[in-house]
């Protein structure tokens, strides 16, 4: 008999003797890999063991159990016996108090049973006070002394460690998901410290760790642990190799019920089901009801679940559980390979992967895609690149109080993480020396993102194409191409219908803003009517509002659209922050077009003040309020505060994104709008002139702030009296709009007008002919957009 098929038949018979002697024989029967040999043995077996029951110890053993006070009081070296703490196969455990000398100190006492045991099972209790005492580490029981009683059985001294179970603990401190790994990560430094020292504990569960009142974990009984060496200390590994194997079957290795070899990745697997419960709070495979036939099976053949998946849809587990990252899940699964070889090498690589984990690095248990490793890169600068970001994509100063909008409410981080990913590569692949130099189209980037989210290989989910979709359209909504974005979102408009509210109601809100820009406000209205009071929460419910409001002050209603805002500044509204500061900005420009232009004022200063004391510096949201207070005032003819407005946007500008950035280069085109205004056109012209010159540079190339800056260049070169120079920046103007804004765009229509008006006034009638041709050209296209 070869020494796998002996370990099985010793396994079996182990099993077996343990249950009552009626249901041995349909145990054995249910176990098909059985082959008629191993059958007869077993049943051999199990009758010599009842026809010699009468000349074991188990009758001497029954008193001897049966008293648990047997030694309370004995004297055994420096001790004196207080409590029995628990009994073994192999021996009894004992708390017990110092009473030699001047030092007060408990400890516990293991004593073999020396009446029932071999000479075998003695040579493994005396090889685990071995064990014991080569292994010194904070969370490994310390062994303190060793003997033998006057009839000769050994004991040993070890810390009496005073704590609860592991799971107990965890579970009675509410201890998070972190705070669980942390604790674990002190258990594999233990383990890993006794493999250092050749050692394999061998039956590492829950039941073998007690977690101090300190919060530190301690790993017991070494009672079956297996020296990887000949010889430890005075002991004989090899006399050892016939003792029982005593371990529990949740956290046993395949390779253990097998009996075949053991090594360092037995103790991996028992981690790793001791990681498992940690983090769901159930063990590896419900045993209940099964056979041990079924049971071997199970552990042989079946692959757990993961870990995510066994606590996904129970309403009672904490918000975490349920939310367990898929990283984790093939770290556990990792560690619990049916193949050893296919595990984690040792408990240092186990740990350093979940070390990696908690410091927002990729795992080596998944496959190491770049979506995947940008990820987890995203995730650990996420601040630094949602700064990067902001450079990147800012065109108009709405994106990056929406780029904060759209971090704070993605409600799924799964969702989250793949859209976090796709711009990372729609980075990589617009423009990969670009991030550093901030000189990236984000026309272009966004167009990427938008094909990169709408490829089949994206996501298999439709939710998060419909998220991205959405968010990629309101980008490119707030860069100034609602067409784009209406027909990015035209694109995914039947999935949209099938995903949940939140990323639906996104997806909608965008598609009625774009609807608004185009001119389609009817549409738009429909979209948005009843959505306010069928929203899911406050934030969702005043979102609809803000965009009712804007469909009021395009419709000219101003008194309607001031009405309305009174609800949503209201103390008990539910509005954001952010919301109620958009909805200030909003009741200003009423105002001011309800000829109330010192009330619109002073509601844009109040704003200011507050936004200044909520940031204490510098900040995008107190930009935008000082150029939307500066736009105010320009209409308003405030002339005593422009200057101090001006002065302030372009100080912000360049402390919060340098003086080459596309913000600044923006601030000084409305400085240059606002000195014509005020008639100071020489000063108008130079700031022009060198805004136009940075931007230029800025974009390598013409862009949307270039055809805009031509056609301020243009009215302040009519002022002036040149008219071939104001017809050159028109002409400009004209031709970069055409390629880089929407044909829809109020702004690109002035430009076209003015051009034809400034050809007529030069007498050219054919050239304003074909410019007027190109304008209905235009015009034309755009009923079948709003059919579509």
């Amino acid at each position: 008999m070869d020494e796998s098929t002996f370990q099985r038949l010793r396994l079996l018979f182990d099993a077996l003797v343990a249950l009552p002697p009626s249901r041995r024989r349909a145990e054995i029967e249910a176990c098909d890999d059985l082959d008629d040999d191993t059958r007869r043995r077993l049943h051999a077996l199990l009758h010599w063991d009842v026809d010699a029951a009468h000349l074991t110890a188990a009758t001497a053993l029954t008193p001897l159990r049966s008293d648990p006070l047997r030694r309370v009081g004995e004297r055994i070296g420096a001790y004196v016996v207080e409590e029995l703490l628990g009994e073994g196969g192999m021996g009894s455990v004992w708390r017990a108090r110092r009473v030699a000398g001047e030092i007060e100190q408990q400890v516990a006492i293991k004593i073999a049973r020396r009446q029932v045991l071999d000479d075998a099972a003695l040579a493994r209790f005396r090889l685990e006070r071995q064990v014991l005492a080569l292994l010194q580490h904070p969370q490994i029981a310390t062994l303190h002394d060793l003997g033998e009683l006057d009839d000769g059985t050994p004991y040993f001294v070890m810390e009496y460690v005073q704590g609860r179970p592991l799971l107990d603990d965890v579970a009675a401190r509410g201890l998070g998901l972190e705070e669980r790994l942390r604790l674990f990560l002190l258990l594999c430094d233990a383990v890993a410290h006794a493999h250092r020292n050749l050692v394999v504990h061998r039956d590492i569960k829950p039941g073998n760790v007690l977690v101090t009142a300190d919060g530190l974990p301690k790993l017991l009984d070494f009672g079956i642990a297996k020296p990887l060496r000949p010889r430890l200390g005075a002991v004989d590994v090899e006399q050892t190799r016939e003792a029982h194997r005593y371990f529990s079957l949740r956290n046993a290795a395949p390779e253990q019920l097998r009996g075949g070899a053991v090594g360092v990745t037995c103790d991996v697997y028992g981690l790793g089901s001791l990681l498992y419960e940690l983090l769901c709070g159930r063990p590896l495979y419900d045993f209940a009801g099964s056979s041990l036939s079924q049971i071997e099976r199970r552990i042989a053949e079946d692959d757990p679940l993961p870990p995510s998946r066994r606590v996904r849809d129970d309403a009672a587990a904490p918000a975490w559980q349920r939310a367990l990252p898929r990283d984790l899940d093939a770290i556990v699964l990792k560690a619990l390979r049916r193949d050893p070889q296919a595990r984690y090498p040792d408990v240092d690589a186990f740990a350093a992967d979940l070390h990696r984990y908690l410091g927002g690095y990729a795992v080596g248990a998944r496959e190491p895609s770049l979506l995947y490793r940008a990820g987890r890169f995203v995730r650990r600068h996420r601040i630094a690149l949602a700064t990067g970001l902001l450079f990147a994509i800012v065109v108009g100063i709405g994106v990056a109080s929406w780029l904060r909008q759209y971090y704070s409410t993605l409600a799924e981080r799964d969702r989250a993480e793949s859209v976090t990913r796709t711009i990372v590569r729609a980075l990589e692949i617009a423009a990969p020396a670009g991030v550093a130099e901030k000189q990236i189209s984000a026309q272009n980037l966004f167009q990427q993102v938008g094909n990169l989210a709408l490829t089949p290989a994206f996501d298999e989910q439709p939710a998060t194409r419909v998220q991205l979709a959405a968010t990629v359209a309101r980008i490119q909504y707030q860069l100034g191409q609602p067409a784009a974005a209406l027909a990015l979102l035209d694109r995914v408009a039947g999935e949209a219908r099938q995903v949940p509210d939140a990323p639906r109601e996104e997806f909608d809100a965008t598609r009625a803003d774009a609807l608004l820009a185009l001119g389609e406000i009817d549409r738009a209205a429909a979209l948005a009517a009843g959505r306010a009071e069928a929203a899911s929460s406050d934030q969702a419910r005043t979102h609809w509002r803000l965009l009712e409001v804007e469909l009021e002050l395009d419709r000219e209603r101003y008194a309607a659209a001031l009405q309305r805002l009174q609800e949503i500044l209201a103390p008990d509204s539910g509005a954001s922050r952010e919301q109620r500061w958009r909805a200030r900005h909003q009741q200003s420009y009423a105002l001011l077009r309800s000829d109330r232009s010192a009330e619109a004022l002073a509601v844009e200063k109040a704003l200011l003040a507050e936004q200044r004391a909520w940031y204490r510096g510098a900040h995008p949201d107190v930009l935008a309020s000082v150029q939307f207070a500066l736009q105010i005032a320009s209409e308003s003819r405030a002339t005593d505060v422009l200057e101090p407005l001006i002065r302030e946007a372009v100080d912000l500008c360049r402390e919060l994104y340098g003086v080459d950035s596309h913000p600044c280069i923006a601030t000084a085109h409305r400085r240059a709008e606002i000195l014509a205004e005020l008639g100071r056109y020489d000063e108008a012209l130079d700031v022009a002139r060198d805004a136009l010159a940075r931007a230029l540079d800025y974009a390598r190339g013409e862009s949307e702030l270039a055809a805009k800056v031509h056609f301020t260049l243009a009215a302040i070169q009519q002022q002036r009296g040149d008219s071939a120079a104001a017809l050159s920046h028109l002409r400009d103007a004209v031709r970069i709009g055409d390629a880089q804004m929407s044909d829809y765009g109020f702004t690109l229509m002035r430009m076209r007008t003015s051009l034809i008006v400034a050809l007529l006034e030069q007498g050219d009638a054919v050239g304003a002919s074909a410019a007027a041709a190109a304008a209905e050209a235009v015009l034309a296209r755009r009923p079948q957009l709003a059919r579509n």
